[in-house]
């Protein structure tokens, strides 16, 4: 199960957070964002069907005239694991005081998991 990929947020996210079937929560930092002068497209909360297909296709389009750019940040491309919930909710916490992007909701997930 996944928590977020790189691709969540319209490819805003800095990390991939998954339960490892060996037991870890995993991690995974990345060291390069996309970057376009165009604004992101958004996530339409209450979309219909056809209002989540325009935002797949706008968003895939974006990430098409986007560039990847380094992060430059100290946890780029690093491999984490946590041995629970809320050892991931703390790790991505730390992440985000340093600048990495984290979507929205994950670290709440993770610290409902937690309880």
């Amino acid at each position: 199960m996944s928590y977020c990929r790189f691709s969540s947020d319209c490819y805003g996210s800095d990390v991939y957070v998954y339960e490892s079937c060996h037991g870890p929560i995993v991690i995974e930092v990345a060291s390069s964002r996309y970057q376009s002068a165009e604004p992101r497209p958004v996530y339409p909360e209450a979309g219909t069907v056809g209002e989540l297909a325009d935002y797949h296709h706008a968003t895939q389009a974006w990430v098409q005239g986007a560039h990847l750019v380094p992060i430059g940040l100290p946890n780029d491309g690093d491999h984490l694991e946590a041995d629970g919930p809320e050892e991931a909710a703390e790790l991505l916490e730390r992440l985000q005081t340093l600048g990495y992007h984290i979507p929205a909701g994950v670290i709440e997930v993770l610290r409902e998991e937690a309880e």
